[in-house]
C-alpha cells in the first residue's frame, strides 16, 4: 500500500486518498498497522499519511503507537486529511461503521484466507466506485477460525 500512495504522488497519477485495511481479529488488524506504521518513515510519507483504527486497542503494540478514530467526528476527521489516510479495523468495525465513513480507494483484507465468504462480503461495499481490492492469505494456512454449518439446512 505504501509503495502504491508514493507512486501515484511521484508520477501525478489519481491518489489514494482513504485505503483500508481488514481482518477477522482485532490482531491481526493491530499488528498490521503498527508494520506498516514503523515502514512509513521509509517510504517518505512520514508527515502525509495518518493511521487509524476504528473502535478500539486491544493489543500492547497497538497501544504504544495506534490511535483510536475518535468516534464522534469520524467523517469530519477523515474529510480533513486531503493527502491519504489508512484506517483498520475488523471486517465487523468496517460493516458497522460503513455510513459514517468515505468509501476506500483501497481496501487490503489480510488474513482472506481464513475468512468465510460471508465476512468478506461485510467489507466490500466500503469500497468505492472504481477502488481496488487486495486479498492477501496464505493458501496453505487453516481454513477460516470460526466455523460452522449455514442454518436451516438438514
Amino acid at each position: 500500500m505504501l509503495a502504491l500512495v508514493k507512486a501515484r504522488r511521484a508520477h501525478g497519477g489519481e491518489r489514494i486518498r482513504v485505503g483500508g485495511v481488514a481482518a477477522f481479529t482485532h490482531a491481526a488488524v493491530e499488528n498490521l498497522l503498527v508494520k506498516v506504521q514503523a515502514s512509513v518513515d521509509e517510504f517518505g510519507l512520514t508527515a502525509g499519511l495518518p493511521i487509524y483504527k476504528l473502535r478500539d486497542i486491544r493489543t500492547p503494540g497497538g497501544e504504544r503507537s495506534l490511535e483510536v478514530l475518535p468516534p464522534h467526528d469520524r467523517a469530519e476527521t477523515v474529510v480533513g486529511y486531503p493527502p491519504a489516510l489508512l484506517l483498520g479495523g475488523t471486517v465487523h468495525g468496517f460493516a458497522k461503521l460503513e455510513k459514517s465513513l468515505p468509501s476506500l480507494d483501497l481496501l487490503i483484507v489480510d488474513e482472506a484466507s481464513q475468512m468465510r465468504a460471508a465476512e468478506l462480503a461485510m467489507v466490500l461495499p466500503m469500497l468505492g466506485q472504481g477502488g481496488r481490492l487486495v486479498l492477501a492469505g496464505d493458501d496453505l494456512q487453516l481454513p477460516p477460525v470460526v466455523q460452522g454449518g449455514v442454518s436451516g439446512t438438514g
